[in-house]
């Protein structure tokens, strides 16, 4: 799993100060882990975006202005509702070979002969929650589509991680290929029109 470094600085609590760092740039977060003191902390909204947007799973360095370092991973991110900016976000540390949860992404890969025949690609599910080792975290998760013909699907339970269990609901559909619409369209249209034709036999005799 590749690891990316987050520089950060110790902040004071308080609605007021955490509205200033925004103002200056900057997202004030929390960095807590099991017998450890939470840490109130600050980093430049530019830096954080490098780890909310992205389509891995990453161990985060979290290096302090004293000079201390912790390694752990983003926990949970807060969004403004109106602007989508991150707002917040919280760090959880890593013990060596302790079980957490997380959210690791799903990759999709291969080639659906599904798609080639005129199906569309539907990821539902992009992420899942997982529980395993901290000294095992996946980077992602791949599922392979190159099986999948127009019809078919693949759930959580098709899902298969060594060491890693996986928490969403087994029924939960993560991918799926499903029938060009305008195929649909003009499969429940036909009878319709083949309705609105007067038969021969129907048609007036000319006087």
């Amino acid at each position: 799993m590749t690891e990316i470094v987050l520089n950060a600085e110790l902040r004071k609590t308080g609605k007021s100060v955490s509205n200033r760092l925004r103002m200056m740039g900057k997202v004030p977060g929390v960095y807590y882990a099991p017998g450890d003191e939470p840490l109130p902390i600050a980093v430049k909204e530019s830096e954080l975006k490098n780890l909310i947007y992205t389509t891995e799973a990453h161990i985060v360095k979290l290096k302090l202005e004293d000079g201390k370092e912790f390694q752990c991973i983003l926990k949970d991110v807060e969004f403004d509702p109106v602007t989508d900016k991150p707002i917040h976000f919280d760090l959880y540390g890593l013990k060596a070979g302790a079980k957490i949860t997380l959210e690791v992404p799903i990759v999709l890969v291969g080639k659906s002969p599904g798609v080639e025949k005129g199906g569309i690609i539907e990821h539902l599910l992009h992420t899942v929650e997982v529980e395993c080792s901290s000294d095992a975290i996946p980077e992602h998760i791949e599922v392979d589509v190159s099986n999948l013909d127009i019809g078919d699907s693949i759930h959580v339970r098709d899902l298969n991680v060594p060491g890693v269990k996986i928490l969403e609901n087994e029924l939960a559909v993560v991918v799926a290929i499903v029938p060009p619409r305008g195929v649909e369209i003009a499969a429940e249209a036909k009878p319709a029109e083949e309705e609105a034709q007067p038969s021969a036999q129907s048609k007036p005799e000319s006087e």
